[in-house]
């Protein structure tokens, strides 16, 4: 599944940041690297596909993405505003579709489109992970439907690290979340649980069968400034118009 990540152009405003590696593999996925880095109210995750940066206080963003060459810069407001569009319209043409369908079928339909059942819970384990301590949870993802199959992540939260409140202030946090609450319950995602204040250095993904698919971990944290790279455009890529048209290219 291909990534969304956000970016924002604001030279040396990143420096002597937080810079956290982290790695992903999985029994048939080659293991693969992003870095996360932390600083001044924004956040950046960088990998070899895609970048995102988000502003927490301008509240400003930028995608890019290597694949297409291309990217997009926006407000928080208008990538929620895009996504949820996004969402409508397809709801919409999904209706129009079922419209002439038999009664099962179109119920079947309907309960398709409810989105996922997400249930969060604290396992009461902990562990340590690069020397801190984290506290486990449980994060169960049903999919409706008749294909209807069941995802368990365990989640590896720490709440030593204090880092991530320091450089990006509560206030702005809870400003940004608060607009992302609409894509939520679009999604049909409401009361899925609480995770306690932290950050996830850890999370290890099991399919239907038991089977482990993926697992994330972080390999590194340190502090460092971070590479002016990081917030460059690279040269020769183009603007795209919205969002959409960035990843969902008409080809």
């Amino acid at each position: 599944m291909k990534k969304f990540l956000w970016t924002v152009l604001i030279a040396g405003l990143l420096k002597a940041g937080w810079i956290m590696k982290f790695e992903e593999k999985g029994p048939k996925m080659p293991a693969d690297t992003s870095t996360y880095y932390i600083s001044n109210g924004i956040l950046a995750n960088v990998s070899k596909d895609d970048v995102f940066i988000i502003n927490f206080k301008t509240e400003k963003i930028t995608f890019i993405s290597h694949e297409e060459k291309e990217y997009y810069e926006g407000t928080v407001d208008e990538f929620v505003s895009a996504l949820s569009g996004m969402h409508s319209a397809m709801k919409k043409e999904m209706q129009e579709m079922m419209k002439d369908m038999p009664p099962e079928q179109r119920k079947m339909m309907e309960k398709m489109m409810s989105g996922p059942e997400v249930k969060i819970e604290k396992t009461g384990k902990t562990a340590k992970v690069l020397g801190y301590n984290t506290v486990i949870y449980n994060i169960k993802v049903t999919t409706p439907g008749p294909m209807k199959s069941t995802y368990r992540t365990e989640d590896y939260i720490s709440p030593d690290l204090k880092f991530v409140p320091s450089e990006i202030s509560k206030k702005d946090a809870e400003k940004i979340s608060k607009k992302f609450e609409k894509l939520a319950s679009q999604a049909g995602m409401f009361n899925i649980g609480k995770i306690e204040e932290g950050f996830s250095l850890k999370s290890v993904t099991y399919g239907p069968d038991g089977k482990k698919v993926s697992e994330t971990r972080a390999i590194s944290i340190k502090k460092g400034d971070i590479p002016s790279s990081v917030l460059k455009i690279p040269a020769g890529y183009k603007k795209a118009g919205n969002f959409k048209e960035l990843y969902m290219p008409q080809k």
